[in-house]
């Protein structure tokens, strides 16, 4: 196939979407476009609710929460719950291949981002959590960064790098999370310091990657680090 055909073929398609399938129930579209899920699959996303804390994913009034790990955040935020079908999209994704299931998350969050912009407003630099070599090998990409390449922003990756070889934080308790993570990070003083950082993560667990991260962009300078996720476990969630 030419250069050129790939091009019109990519000019038609914005202009008459093709007909498909909800990602979501499988319902037929007669006019697939991002995020090509029907209606009723839409209004079922689990848009992340106010009455659930962020510091710990549990219900209830941010003055009873125990965690102190968002204290080295200047600010949080999470789009989504952790729950189906944003888990199960996620898992897909990044264990299973599933490459849809990445386009589907990458267009809801452009949507996202396009409905609030205002929430860009005063940030100098945008870092999506960045991986260890390792793991860059094993999985082919960085999900925070595939998440993040959309119109319109500007992510770095030159900000801040992994250099410690971590375990799987899955099915570590927040402590033993904490050990693990201990100095994971290094910065680049000439990109953070004085600047306003916002870090992106796919899913945020017990908190200790952005805290770990956050301490290491303040020692290295940063003036302020505030975090965005996708996804926030909650507690008890199904």
């Amino acid at each position: 196939m030419s250069g050129r055909f790939k091009t019109i073929q990519a000019r038609l398609g914005k202009a008459f979407p093709l007909p498909g399938w909800c990602f979501g129930c499988q319902t037929f579209l007669p006019r697939a476009t991002p995020p090509w899920l029907c209606r009723n699959c839409i209004q079922k996303l689990p848009h992340w609710q106010e009455g659930i804390c962020l510091a710990c994913g549990h219900v209830h009034h941010l003055s009873d929460c125990q965690e102190d790990w968002t204290l080295v955040l200047d600010h949080f935020h999470a789009v989504f719950a952790y729950v189906d079908p944003i888990r199960e999209w996620l898992s897909r994704f990044k264990y299973g291949g599933n490459l849809n299931g990445g386009r589907i998350l990458k267009a809801l969050l452009a949507n996202y981002f396009n409905q609030h912009p205002q929430l860009l407003e005063s940030v100098d630099l945008i870092l999506p959590v960045p991986s260890h070599p390792k793991k860059l090998v094993q999985r082919g990409l960085n999900v925070p960064a595939y998440l993040l390449d959309l119109p319109g922003l500007s992510p770095t990756n030159g900000a801040a790098k992994k250099i410690k070889e971590t375990s799987s934080q899955a099915g570590l308790h927040s402590k033993e999370r904490q050990r693990n993570l201990s100095r994971a990070f290094a910065a680049n003083p000439a990109e953070v310091e004085g600047k306003s950082v916002l870090l992106f993560d796919d899913v945020c667990t017990t908190g200790a990657t952005l805290e770990e991260l956050a301490l290491t962009l303040k020692r290295t300078g940063a003036n302020s680090v505030g975090a965005w996720v996708l996804a926030r476990a909650v507690k008890g969630g199904a």
